[in-house]
């Protein structure tokens, strides 16, 4: 970022955080991308950390899709935890729209798909599962949740 530039980045970011806390979902993503396209190379202030979040919000499961898909190998999406549980749950809430359409499949076989990318990311980030269960509304199994590999290594 060059510093003629920074004010305006700054301010680009600051307006992001604040239609986040205001709940205009919407307007934060397109103003995401948005700073994503000034420069999406060097991505000088994280954009691609909060483009998921706010794209599920804005129920842009689609350009969520295709920015992974996009993305993924030059700037290491598929090695951030934040995409691959986003792109599941993009993926979900599409298979999920794709069986209200007259599909008459069994639940289980209409998100076979984002199960395989939610086994993905459980399996390279498997850390995010008890923080997960705290924040949602759901539990792990005790058997499961006494598994080191869920909780960070300490020496």
């Amino acid at each position: 970022m060059e510093s003629e530039n920074r004010s305006f980045f700054l301010a680009l970011h600051r307006h992001i955080q604040f239609l986040g806390r205001r709940g205009c979902w919407r307007t934060a993503f397109e103003f995401n991308k948005l700073l994503l396209s000034l420069d999406p190379q060097n991505d000088p202030l994280g954009a691609l950390l909060s483009i998921d979040f706010y794209a599920l919000k804005a129920q842009e499961y689609n350009y969520l899709k295709r920015l992974y898909e996009r993305l993924k190998q030059d700037h290491g999406l598929d090695r951030m935890p934040n995409f691959l549980y986003s792109n599941a749950l993009a993926q979900f809430h599409l298979e999920s729209t794709q069986g209200h359409q007259g599909s008459s499949s069994s639940s289980s076989d209409r998100h076979e798909e984002s199960s395989k990318l939610l086994q993905r990311a459980i399996l390279m980030f498997p850390t995010a599962i008890p923080l997960l269960a705290d924040q949602g509304s759901f539990s792990v199994d005790s058997e499961v949740a006494g598994e080191a590999a869920f909780y960070p290594a300490t020496e």
